[in-house]
């Protein structure tokens, strides 16, 4: 099968690495190797069905990158959150346990969460605490509800780099230690 020209999507492997790279750095706490393999998969069927790829290397990491920002959607949609979801996470007593895992988190969590701007802040709570529609917040900030999607996707990858960040300081594990 070939796209344009000699290009065989066979040679389309070699790419690979860069674009798990590239998905890993603009897309941080998703599995890179699964959105490279579903980028591809669709990239085969446009192929399979008669469609062209003029240059496939960018098209895969444009893809791929989109593929992660889905997964990332999508894990965040599987749970309803509630408004007291941040305040049920912690001891309501001084001295109530909590695993130390989950306390790690929490605490992750909120630092992240403090290192964000205050219009992030509020558009993530907005959009995944509060359950307000796109077109709703749109409304609020009287801009156009695709402005407030990217404004929303900005917010969510730096939320995840400021989790990973978070992450990275507070463990001494020695796999943390090799991905930091």
């Amino acid at each position: 099968m070939t796209t344009t020209g000699d290009l065989r999507i066979d040679d389309w492997v070699v790419h690979r690495p860069n674009v798990v790279r590239s998905v890993a750095a603009r897309v941080p706490g998703i599995d890179a190797e699964e959105a490279a393999s579903r980028a591809l998969e669709k990239m085969v069927r446009i192929v399979s069905t008669g469609g062209t790829i003029d240059d496939p290397a960018p098209y895969w990491r444009r893809a791929a990158v989109n593929e992660a920002i889905s997964m990332t959607r999508e894990a965040g949609r599987t749970h309803a959150v509630e408004d007291d979801t941040l305040d049920g996470l912690t001891p309501p007593v001084e001295g109530a346990e909590l695993d130390a895992e989950r306390e790690a988190d929490v605490s992750m969590l909120r630092s992240a969460l403090s290192d964000l701007a205050d219009d992030d802040r509020k558009i993530l709570l907005d959009r995944h605490v509060h359950d307000m529609a796109v077109t709703d917040i749109a409304g609020d900030l009287g801009v156009r509800p695709h402005a407030v999607t990217m404004r929303l996707r900005r917010a969510e990858e730096r939320l995840a780099g400021a989790f990973a960040a978070a992450h990275a300081q507070n463990v001494n594990e020695p796999e943390c230690r090799t991905t930091r």
